[in-house]
């Protein structure tokens, strides 16, 4: 998913895909949801560091989505310069709709089984991409919702004879159909 915010007259292109997710944990060391996670504690307790702290992750989710959609964008410091005298709080907001939409929801899936239901993090999500045959270059232009969609039909197609069994489709046979078969 792609789109461009105005930051202090100049349009900037956003990609808020699994590429964007990856230059920020490479970047900054850290997942953007265990960064969103941070906000979540800080909310209730300290109302100045809790809105310093949303502007950074804000802006670190900006730069990473610029770098994905522009590989020329600079390091995040030498960015930052040129945007210094710029409010970012409303570009933030669009940022990060974009991006929540580029995880999708996902809350339904797997709710049978717990062991599934863990946090994907950006490694592991790449290295399940490598293992799918989805290349590292794809992932600049697949938002994390279609990974994962696409992660699950491959899983289904893999595993056809495990989904046909859960479908019903695939069922031991009965005294009745060897009978039937043998007849």
């Amino acid at each position: 998913m792609t789109g461009s915010v105005d930051i202090g007259g100049k349009k900037i292109e956003i990609s808020a895909t699994l590429g964007a997710m990856l230059r920020y944990k490479e970047q900054f060391g850290r997942e953007y949801t265990e960064d969103i996670s941070e906000l979540s504690k800080l909310k209730d307790n300290d109302d100045d560091k809790y809105i310093s702290a949303v502007a950074l992750t804000g802006f670190k989710l900006i730069w990473a989505m610029a770098k994905t959609a522009d590989s020329s964008v600079p390091a995040p410091d030498v960015w930052a310069e040129s945007f210094k005298d710029t409010d970012i709080s409303m570009i933030m907001l669009e940022a990060v709709a974009l991006f929540s939409q580029s995880l999708g929801d996902h809350s339904d899936e797997n709710s049978d089984n717990s062991d599934d239901n863990e946090e994907f993090t950006t490694e592991g999500l790449t290295a399940l991409c490598t293992l799918y045959g989805i290349g590292i270059n794809e992932l600049d232009r697949l938002s994390v919702d279609m990974v994962i969609r696409i992660m699950n039909e491959i899983a289904k197609l893999r595993t056809p004879t495990e989904n046909k069994k859960a479908d019903g489709m695939i069922r031991k046979a009965t005294p009745a159909d060897i009978e039937a078969f043998f007849g």
